[in-house]
């Protein structure tokens, strides 16, 4: 009996096993079917995996969990990645592409520097692990209260510039809404279900919060309505999508991307300026922008275009086809510094408003040609420095400027290197106040034709021709010196000057300064200057240094006296002259005490003969016994 009890037994046991065997086999078998199922996924998902000809690489994106509508795209290798498509999953916000690590980040601005094919896959933030901002709040960047949560106001048809200080400022009643913000790294990322408005200072480089942040991701927000200083001194910062920006009841763009000097690139495209009237300083500090195409901007509203492009040094090309400045009224140091700009067209701009054009092309050493034959200048007040250091300028065509209410015309052509030849004997120059350094260091200006030049309003002449080291002569009798205050260094360094006739300039007590004047003018052969009135000049410092072929300079009529302070150097190395007439050369008693004399008659001709008068026993002891000269006086 026992026998056949534990024979049924072990049938009830090989029946188990039987049963267990049969159902591992089937786990098995579906295991690796789920297998080929998951496989056959993979291969619908990345598609039918084809060899590409050489330089084109098939990217593919792995949604990792989540719903995607492209599943791969053709880059060749050297270019930019381009559109990459957003996932969806439940639960999470889309962040970015990475490759291999999530710190690998991709953008469409990334280059492709593979020649094999690249799976992408994307990264998320869990909703769970972020704090959701109630009301206004649009980005909470530590994960805390308090000071470091900064909110901006939901757009609801009203821009507002209210910002909420904490979170205490906000009620339950706002918490309806939906808004996140997380960085990154060196990206913002923001995401909202509504049109946010971006008030002046969103993201300013002056928060130390910003000032690391390299890229900023708009593409999860539905609308961000900008202003003015949006991105200003976000020094590092290299890309910014704007594409969901709207822009059409923007009124102000002044400094919006100021100091943004790392920002190789900018799409402004879908930017509507219809309304916009002020761009002054928008791109200014841009140093690495390469190229701008603003050819699709309405200006027709805007006044002021102040320093629009104010030192983007690496600025290549600007495209402004098609441009309405007719209400331009501001077009200074517009294009100031802009140093790698290779061709300007201007030829649709309309400046019969424009008043203010000084500093416009200051320092765009890269022109080589400038037409402005189109610009109506009769508006325009201020010219101060609008050619200065346009050093590879050879010529410039100004035979249609109007400039009879133009008042500065200081440094008008300052370091224009390579100019041969300017005619502005159109110019009217009744109102003009300044001509200090206009021509400054033109050094290769051979031709000058200001025949008609008024001068009768100006105070300031200084450093005007100074350094022009090719004029061999000027014609300057129509020049009015009734005003003149400050004339130091005027001829300076015009070592190629063989005659200036300055005998009818009416000088008066108005002159204070005339160091320097003609220093350097070492070819210049004559001068009589003896109807000049200097009696209020206070320094004479090296004002005929170095005029060494100097044969004849007549000064019989200057009263120098009190309040003479210094006649250093003034006639320092005049070797050529024979006579000076100094009968009435009475500085102050400091001159002496001080030493402002001891190299005023150095290194000329030893036969030279000083005729002093015969009371002026300070000036004969300095040149008699120091000099050793001779003296004569006068009758």
């Amino acid at each position: 009996m026992n026998r056949r009890l534990n024979k049924g037994r072990n049938n009830t046991i090989k029946i188990v096993l039987s049963i267990i065997l049969v159902f591992l086999l089937v786990v098995g078998i579906f295991n690796t079917i789920s297998s080929y199922e998951n496989m056959a996924n993979s291969l619908s998902v990345f598609g039918n995996i084809k060899a590409l000809p050489s330089g084109q690489v098939r990217v593919m994106f792995d949604p990792d969990g989540g719903s995607i509508n492209v599943v791969d795209k053709i880059v060749n290798n050297g270019d930019r990645y381009g559109e990459l498509p957003i996932p969806i999953k439940d639960g999470y916000i889309f962040t970015n592409w990475y490759l291999d690590t999530e710190d690998n980040r991709v953008s469409k601005n990334t280059i492709m520097d593979s020649t094999k094919n690249v799976i992408l896959k994307a990264g998320y933030l869990n909703l769970n692990d972020i704090s959701l901002l109630a009301g206004n709040a649009l980005y909470n960047f530590s994960g805390t209260s308090g000071s470091d949560i900064k909110y901006f106001k939901y757009y609801d048809g009203t821009p507002s510039s209210e910002i909420l200080a904490n979170s205490s400022d906000l009620s339950d009643s706002r918490s309806l809404n939906k808004a996140y913000a997380w960085v990154d790294n060196d990206t913002i990322y923001y995401w909202s279900d509504k049109p946010i408005y971006g008030q002046n200072d969103f993201i300013s480089g002056s928060d130390d919060t910003y000032k690391n942040i390299e890229y900023i991701d708009f593409s999860h927000l539905n609308t961000v309505l900008m202003n003015y200083f949006m991105f200003r001194d976000l020094e590092k910062l290299e890309f910014v999508d704007l594409s969901s920006f709207d822009t059409f009841n923007f009124i102000f763009f002044y400094n919006m991307f100021d100091g943004c000097k790392s920002l190789r690139s900018v799409d402004v495209s879908n930017f509507d300026t219809t309304n916009s009237s002020d761009f002054s300083e928008m791109f200014k500090n841009c140093s690495s922008l390469v190229e701008l195409d603003l050819s699709k901007f309405n200006v027709s509203l805007s006044s002021t275009f102040y320093s629009m492009f104010k030192n983007c040094t690496s600025l290549k090309s600007i495209n402004m086809n098609g441009w309405d400045t007719s209400s331009a009224t501001h077009m200074d140091s517009m294009f100031y510094n802009c140093s790698s700009l290779l061709n300007l067209d201007l030829s649709g701009f309309n400046t019969s408003k424009v008043y203010n054009a000084s500093n416009m092309f200051e320092g765009c050493s890269s022109l080589k040609a400038l037409d402005l034959t189109s610009f109506d200048t009769s508006n325009i007040s201020r010219m101060d420095a609008m050619f200065s250091e346009c050093s590879s300028l050879s010529s410039l065509d100004l035979s249609s400027f109007i400039t009879s209410k133009v008042q500065y015309l200081d440094a008008f052509f300052y370091d224009c290197k390579s100019l041969t030849s300017l005619d502005l004997s159109n110019f009217d120059t009744c109102k003009v106040y300044q001509m200090n350094s206009m021509f400054y260091n033109c050094e290769s200006l051979s031709y000058l034709n200001i025949a008609n030049f008024n001068t009768s309003g100006c105070h300031n002449v200084s450093n005007m021709f100074k350094n022009c080291k090719k004029l061999t002569i000027v014609d300057l009798s129509s020049f009015d010196a009734s005003n003149f205050r400050e004339t130091s260094g005027m001829f300076s360094g015009c070592s190629s000057l063989l005659n200036l006739d300055l005998s009818s300039w009416n000088t008066t007590d108005k002159l204070r300064s005339i160091n320097s004047m003609f220093e350097d003018c070492s070819s210049l052969l004559t001068l009589n200057l003896a109807n000049w009135t200097v009696n209020e000049v206070q320094t004479f410092n090296s004002t005929f240094k170095n005029c060494s072929s100097l044969i004849n300079l007549n000064l019989s009529n200057w009263k120098v006296s009190y309040p003479c302070q210094d006649i250093d150097y003034m006639f320092y190395n005049c070797s050529s002259l024979k006579n000076l007439d100094l009968s009435k050369f009475y500085p102050a008693r400091s001159v002496y005490e001080t030493y402002h004399f001891t190299h005023a008659l150095e290194l000329c001709n030893s036969d030279l003969v000083v005729t002093i008068d015969r009371y002026n026993d300070d000036l004969k002891e300095y040149i008699e016994d120091y000099l050793h000269l001779s003296t004569i006086t006068a009758q």
